[in-house]
């Protein structure tokens, strides 16, 4: 792959991983379930790894596969009662 394509590969590896990670946070920190953080971090890690080995297309493509499987595999681990607004409980 040329230089160009490479780099921008690696702007949006980075870039979209962060945004996925922080809107995640964003969620789930107010629940105080921060421990399910580490599904998506290590499915962006895994692209990351696999895009630094074998810079082409495929490893490309593996961040939006990972990533889907992991917040499928989170959303359905932590169920319905997740997507409950943490501040609309009655105490």
């Amino acid at each position: 792959m040329g230089g160009m394509v490479m780099t921008l590969g690696w702007i949006l590896l980075l870039g979209f991983g962060v945004l996925n990670l922080w809107v995640l946070y964003r969620w789930l920190a107010p629940r105080r379930q921060l421990g399910w953080l580490g599904l998506p971090g290590a499915a962006w890690g895994a692209s990351l790894l696999l895009f630094g080995l074998w810079p082409n297309p495929l490893a490309l493509i593996s961040f939006p596969l990972l990533q889907s499987l992991a917040f499928w595999l989170l959303f359905h681990r932590l169920g319905q009662d997740a997507w409950e607004d943490p501040h609309s409980r009655s105490k």
